[in-house]
């Protein structure tokens, strides 16, 4: 019998930005997944169980495999993986050959990491966009499909990638789907690639990406946890006969975060270093988010809210794929 949202309620995934962090949000929905498929003595793939999934950065790109090319999650972890090396590898200029510096071991790795601080310093990325870029059209095309495809494809589960606009200075979502009249979308004909791109986008990571007239960073600037976003967008899918969505379930993923932050000493940098940290808390917005679903439980509204985030020992860099 075919899942009916109007009856049983939808059920949504949010994604945290995080970088090479987002590994571990894969790795707490595989075992999610492994769960419900136990539970249900059969194999459930993400984009058949949830209605929408929404993501930021890492979080775009994994809603991309698992749902727009219908990945399940083992398969999702092994793509991640080899994207990861792919595009936050240090590399030799692409004069010298642009091989990466840690395929020569050890001392690759010693050259590599202060390689890319020093381009941090004088280059606005320490990446290349053309490296995601390559990226994504080996995905694309192991699922028979191109890069330049549009992110839009009627037959998925609905997605959406966060990015923000760098000329508007507010956030914009990418849709795999059609919405109602009633919401903005400006970008209907946006291709695969240059969503991925403009949700990776992170400041001194990868470089603006310049779509049509805007130009656009990272969504993790506004919406590092798209919570909001997500649960404003069930209104978007909710079945026409429902004023309000009938929501059942709502799952977040965070990217990690450290158990004891190391308090830091005082300075510009120190201080600008936390201004950004705050900007990007995704445990703020769960707290916050919170307070939105007892408001809904105190209607009469019986909405299961679940929020995951392994905590860390140390900070991992939002490059340190190995």
């Amino acid at each position: 019998m075919a899942f009916d949202p109007a009856r049983r309620g939808l059920r949504l995934l949010s994604l945290d930005g995080g970088g090479i962090r987002g590994i571990s949000t894969l790795i707490i929905l595989d075992a999610i997944m492994d769960k419900i498929n136990e539970r249900r003595h059969r194999k459930i793939l993400p984009h058949k169980y949830f209605q929408l999934a929404g993501g930021t950065s890492t979080g775009g790109l994994i809603a991309l495999l698992l749902f727009r090319l219908k990945m399940d999650t083992k398969e999702a972890i092994k793509v991640y993986n080899e994207m990861a090396k792919e595009i936050f590898s240090p590399r030799l200029p692409r004069f010298l050959g642009g091989y990466s510096l840690h395929k020569f071991g050890y001392l690759g790795y010693c050259i590599g990491n202060p390689y890319l601080l020093l381009k941090a310093l004088i280059l606005p990325s320490r990446f290349s966009s053309l490296y995601l870029s390559r990226a994504i059209d080996n995905v694309m095309a192991s699922r028979g499909q191109a890069g330049e495809d549009g992110l839009r494809r009627p037959e998925t589960t609905r997605m959406f990638m966060c990015a923000t606009s760098a000329t508007h200075e507010c956030a914009e979502l990418f849709r795999s789907y059609t919405p109602p009249r009633s919401v903005q979308d400006k970008f209907p004909g946006i291709s695969v690639r240059d969503a991925a791109l403009a949700t990776s986008a992170a400041p001194t990571y990868l470089p603006k990406v310049k779509i049509g007239n805007e130009e656009f960073w990272d969504g993790g600037l506004l919406n590092n946890n798209p919570i909001n976003q997500v649960w404003d967008a069930r209104h978007e899918i909710k079945p026409s006969s429902q004023s309000e969505p009938n929501v059942s379930c709502i799952i977040s993923i965070g990217c990690g975060r450290v158990k004891r932050p190391v308090r830091q000493p005082g300075g510009f940098l120190n201080t600008v270093s936390a201004a950004i940290s705050y900007t990007t808390n995704t445990e703020a917005k769960h707290q916050d988010f919170m307070r939105t679903i007892d408001t809904h439980r105190r209607g009469g509204i019986d909405t299961r809210y679940f929020r995951f985030n392994v905590e860390l020992d140390e900070e991992i860099k939002l490059d340190d794929w190995q």
